[in-house]
């Protein structure tokens, strides 16, 4: 706890909590959880590394991920409030990618999911989604968005965030 008595973060555990009771009451719906998160970042970074690389790396990649001991131990260990936060960064990169209006509005919409599932998740879109722009513009010589494209995403995440920073923060 932070000063006042207030959470510095959004209390993740509690989400992630109800989202795996949905599946029942039974203790089973955690592992379908665990489950579910495991396949959706396999699928997030199939789907990102196909769009960038093709369907062959694509492939590889997921077997890969598939057989991580470091997916694994993450699970055995207990650390996975942030792993559907951390599932959503491909996707994010992904819609960023694509540079239209409407995946700019997806990925603004999943950052701000991001936000309560767990905040360092949003720390890594935002720097792995920088990163990616300056790449761009390094080796195409342009600019990969217009400026008017992302005013109103930037806008629509401010506005699903900001209002919850006090209840969060000292």
């Amino acid at each position: 706890l932070a000063a006042n008595g207030k959470l510095w973060y959004p209390p993740q555990y509690h989400l992630n909590g109800a989202i795996f009771s949905m599946a029942g009451e039974r203790f089973v719906s955690t592992y379908y959880f665990y489950l579910f998160c495991g396949l959706f970042f396999i699928a997030t970074v199939f789907l990102l590394i196909r769009e960038l690389f093709g369907s062959w790396p694509a492939i590889f990649s997921s077997l890969l991920l598939v057989v991580s001991m470091r997916d694994v131990t993450n699970w055995v260990l207990g650390l996975w409030p942030e792993r559907l936060s951390f599932a959503l960064v491909p996707l994010i990169l992904y819609c960023v990618y694509k540079g239209e209006f409407k995946y700019y509005m997806v990925a603004a919409f999943l950052v701000a999911s991001q936000f309560f599932l767990h905040p360092q998740g949003v720390i890594h879109s935002f720097l792995f989604t920088v990163l990616f722009l300056i790449l761009s513009l390094v080796f195409t010589k342009e600019m990969p968005f217009k400026f008017k494209d992302i005013l109103i995403p930037i806008g629509l995440c401010a506005l699903l965030v900001v209002p919850f920073l006090g209840n969060v923060t000292s």
